[in-house]
């Protein structure tokens, strides 16, 4: 079209709408990821500061089971109330908190650990990861009291067992 013809002014507005509708779609997709990031510093901010708050029962609590509060737990009501500190609620069974968020294969601190035995689907014991090759449970029998362990050694000592990891919220962790 001819500059300043009818048409070419048409194309312009076209064109000038397009740059703005662009833009304004671009703006949001910007915003959105702003506030995801911020809500993954939040999580990893809380969840740290929850881990840290429960490893002060380090070799305090005792197990029991049924347990879910740091008068007594056992490994899923300790879980439980990890999370719990993150108004997050999860059920108090190892094989349910198992299944629970998405299973990953690089564990990022405060993943739920879980041991199911060979042949089984179902989780019998789960933990808090904590690091490399560790995590924060609340023992497997009468007498035991929660603890930082090696998480190879546990399973290990436990048979032949899987070891599954399981992310319920994104950290930076």
């Amino acid at each position: 079209p001819e500059v300043g013809s009818v048409e070419w002014l048409a194309q312009e507005k076209a064109d000038r709408d397009k740059l703005q509708s662009d833009a304004e779609r671009k703006q949001a997709e910007l915003e959105a990821e702003i506030a995801r990031l911020e809500k993954i510093a939040k999580d990893t901010k809380n969840l740290n500061k929850a881990i840290a708050s429960t490893k002060k029962y380090v070799g305090r609590t005792w197990y029991a089971l049924g347990g879910s509060t740091p008068d007594a737990w056992d490994c899923s009501g300790l879980v439980a109330w990890v999370y719990g500190q993150l108004d997050i609620t999860l059920y108090h069974r190892a094989s349910v908190q198992k299944t629970s968020g998405e299973i990953v294969t690089e564990p990022k601190i405060g993943d739920i650990v879980a041991f199911t035995y060979a042949g089984s689907k179902s989780a019998f014991h789960v933990g808090i990861y904590t690091g490399p090759d560790e995590m924060l449970h609340a023992g497997g029998k009468r007498g035991d009291r929660t603890a930082v362990v090696r998480i190879k050694q546990w399973a290990e000592g436990n048979g032949n067992v899987k070891v599954t990891y399981t992310r319920i919220v994104e950290t930076n962790n």
